[in-house]
């Protein structure tokens, strides 16, 4: 999948220190095509491991995004619905224009959101607004969203978007990259592993900073 090798490209591109996402269209994202995807998983239907294949390679997508070692922002205007909801799930920072609409909208057309969404939003938002938007599948606001936790910053106007995006993406890569790097890890591995294992991890990350010369300089 085009998402899965760009993340990898940008995950491993030493002059990369910050991926910023935004839709150049209307809208974030607008959901499942629903004829698309009848006709991609139209051979796959009757074969349970060729569709759980098909499954599994579209979440190595949104995994990669989480798996960047580089910090990852979304900027989400419009709709973002369905896999939009995954994709944020995945990155690092959101914020969206005040405008915007999401909604785990698979469950309105009895689907199971399969893509990430209820294994991470629970630790973004708590399960007590997730298990609710999740069950329902109604929409939500920018503001609702900001309530919850999911983003962090509402903007009035996609230019305000893309400049509060920036201005984050900015103020994090004038940090040094191989620490932006082992925070994002341990945060992902203690979110993962728990608090004890967490702490033991960065332990470990600490030993190695202590000999980098990046740890040394101010």
């Amino acid at each position: 999948m085009e998402i899965k090798q760009s993340f990898q490209d940008l995950s491993d591109d030493s002059n990369v220190r910050v991926v910023v996402i935004k839709a150049n269209g209307k809208h974030f994202t607008t959901g499942l095509d629903l004829i698309a995807a009848a006709n991609m998983f139209a051979n796959a239907m009757n074969d349970k491991e060729k569709f759980r294949d098909i499954i599994i390679e579209l979440q190595e997508s949104m995994n990669a995004v989480e798996k960047c070692k580089k910090p990852v922002i979304a900027a989400a205007h419009g709709m973002c619905i369905g896999a939009g909801i995954d994709l944020l799930s995945a990155c690092d920072i959101r914020i969206a224009e005040k405008n915007t609409t999401f909604s785990i909208r698979e469950t309105k057309i009895a689907i199971v959101a399969d893509l990430g969404t209820l294994q991470r939003l629970p630790h973004i938002i708590g399960y007590g607004w997730f298990n609710e938007l999740a069950l329902t599948g109604r929409d939500f606001s920018a503001d609702d969203a900001l309530k919850m936790g999911f983003i962090t910053h509402v903007c009035d106007g996609e230019a305000a978007l893309l400049e509060q995006a920036n201005s984050i993406a900015t103020e994090i890569a004038e940090n040094s990259p191989q620490t932006v790097q082992n925070i994002k890890d341990v945060i992902v591995y203690s979110r993962d592993n728990g608090i004890y294992p967490g702490m033991a991890y960065v332990s470990q990350k600490m030993r190695h900073c202590c000999h980098h010369q990046i740890f040394k300089r101010q």
